[in-house]
């Protein structure tokens, strides 16, 4: 105990010698402040304690209130879900009665749709035993007008034998006269003998002497082109169509074998031996139509639809009765400056062909006698411009005479033409033999 009061050594010293009061006196006075220290202490301890005991306290009512914020904020979304909830009930509910409503309305269309289709397959089923039935009278008719037509071709073929036909060879002496040589002679002599209006001229007469030629055996038909538009106005028998065709093939490649031949020398001077169709010694537009640079093929066929389009309505004026025409003997003449007219104002695009046989016909020739498969494959493949599009241009040509012009003719002049044909072909009867003739009406008859 001693030790631990805050007194001096004097006062030791005292407190040893003093008597039992002194030292009681000071060991209460010892006890008062170590009673006051502490009850200091605790009431420092306590104030710090009850400060952290508000503090928390404070921050416990903080959490409590944002809990009771937070608790009021849920509970408005729960009943803002619960609200929701029960409006996506009733939607749903109503879109489950509309669904329902729908199915029923889809069931009753398969029913409806399933009835039709059992009545569409016994209809289907009765039309297909009607088909079987039509078929076998079908076929029973078809052998009955084979049999028929065997016989009726048997007669016609004995009949057409005793009728005069256009010689094959006179067709074929048509493009012989063939204008190749015009354009041979302006190109081998390196436009010294010859110019683009001299190639005109040449190739205008030549063809006007060809329908001079052949034109009282043919027609002087020297075109496909024509000689389908004449087909398709009635003009032309079409079974005499194919020969025309050939004939007018055939005579083109002859006449540019002739040119060939009668420039043989020449040929070999201006190309040194090397036949080629492009470049500067090119000689294959001799023979056939090459497009310029500039053409394209759309541009290209449309040229020639036009160009030859142009020839044949012309080319039906001049021949059409009903029309001013021209004076007999003269139609060659006109129908050559039709031509001229035509090579001076549309030969820049690719020469104005107008014409398959003239232009195809000299091609396969080029291609077997040197110029090589190269006439067919220059240029993107031309070839089939002017074969294609003189035919479609003849076709234009005529149908568009026909709906312009010839449909409105006065009606006596086409009682007068029918009353001719009609005359004609009471004579041509008249010729016929008289046993072909019975045979025929029997056959008919029956």
């Amino acid at each position: 105990m001693a030790g631990s009061l805050p007194f001096s050594s004097s006062s030791l010293l005292i407190s040893n010698a003093s008597n039992p009061l002194v030292d009681s006196y000071f060991q209460n006075k010892d006890l008062k402040s170590r009673v006051t220290h502490l009850e200091g202490s605790q009431r420092t301890n306590q104030d710090s304690l009850v400060s952290k005991l508000s503090s928390r306290i404070q921050e416990l009512e903080e959490r409590l209130q944002g809990e009771e914020r937070e608790n009021n904020s849920l509970q408005q979304a729960n009943r803002k879900l619960e609200r929701k909830v029960k409006e996506l009930k009733i939607q749903a509910d109503e879109e489950h009665i509309n669904l329902q409503s729908q199915m029923d309305q889809l069931t009753q269309r398969l029913k409806t749709a399933k009835r039709q289709m059992d009545e569409a397959e016994e209809e289907i089923e009765r039309l297909e035993h009607s088909k079987k039935k039509l078929q076998r009278e079908v076929d029973e008719q078809m052998e009955a007008n084979e049999q028929l037509h065997g016989q009726l071709n048997t007669l016609r073929n004995e009949m057409r034998r005793k009728k005069k036909s256009p010689p094959f060879m006179k067709l074929v002496e048509e493009d012989l006269n063939n204008t190749d040589d015009f354009v041979a002679q302006t190109v081998l002599s390196r436009n010294t003998l010859g110019e683009p209006l001299t190639v005109h001229i040449g190739f205008s007469v030549g063809l006007m002497m060809a329908v001079y030629v052949a034109g009282g055996v043919s027609g002087g038909h020297v075109n496909p082109a024509v000689s389908l538009a004449m087909v398709i106005l009635g003009k032309l028998k079409i079974w005499k169509f194919p020969f025309y065709v050939i004939a007018q093939f055939l005579g083109a490649f002859v006449g540019a074998a002739a040119v060939f031949g009668l420039n043989y020398d020449a040929f070999m001077d201006f190309t040194s031996g090397i036949l080629s169709v492009t470049g500067i010694n090119a000689t294959g537009h001799i023979f056939a139509s090459y497009p310029a640079r500039h053409l394209s093929v759309l541009g290209g066929f449309i040229d020639q639809v036009v160009g030859t389009g142009m020839l044949v309505l012309c080319i039906l004026a001049i021949i059409d009765g009903g029309n001013i025409g021209a004076p007999k003997g003269v139609e060659p003449l006109a129908i050559g400056l039709i031509i001229m007219a035509i090579g001076v104002s549309m030969g820049l695009n690719c020469g104005y062909p107008l014409n398959p046989a003239r232009d195809l016909g000299p091609r396969l020739f080029t291609a077997v006698a040197g110029w090589g498969m190269e006439v067919f494959s220059t240029a993107g493949h031309w070839w089939w411009i002017p074969v294609a599009g003189p035919m479609v241009g003849g076709v234009v040509g005529a149908v568009l005479y026909f709906l312009l012009i010839e449909l409105h003719h006065p009606h006596d002049q086409d009682e007068k033409t029918h009353e001719v044909e009609e005359e004609e072909e009471e004579e041509e009867e008249e010729d016929e033999d008289s046993s072909l003739k019975d045979k025929y009406e029997m056959i008919a008859m029956s």
